[in-house]
């Protein structure tokens, strides 16, 4: 059985699912978000089905939702509902104790 397979059957199950990066945390069901830039506009794709780590934040998707996720990407996100919008902070870079 592979690590997909277990986490698919987590995900399904809800199965006690070890971290894979630190070992020590059990997966959980969660719903993440993800940002992407198509050109220079920043695209957010929220309530993604995942496991996640509550030791070290470590996120996994199933093969099928990153397969979902690069098909809407390869479309240039059309088709897909426009469920909300948000305004973010754009920031320049400073290096540390540089002048303002």
């Amino acid at each position: 059985m592979t690590l997909q397979d277990v986490q698919d059957a987590a995900l399904v199950e809800g199965a006690n699912v070890p971290c894979d990066r630190c070992g020590t945390g059990l997966l959980t069901e969660a719903s993440i978000r993800s940002a992407f830039w198509r050109g220079e506009e920043l695209v957010v794709i929220r309530a993604i089905p995942a496991l996640v780590c509550p030791v070290c934040g470590e996120e996994y998707v199933a093969d099928r939702t990153a397969l979902g996720l690069d098909r809407i990407r390869a479309a240039g996100f059309t088709g897909a509902r426009v469920a909300d919008r948000m305004i973010v902070p754009v920031l320049d870079y400073t290096e540390p104790g540089g002048a303002e």
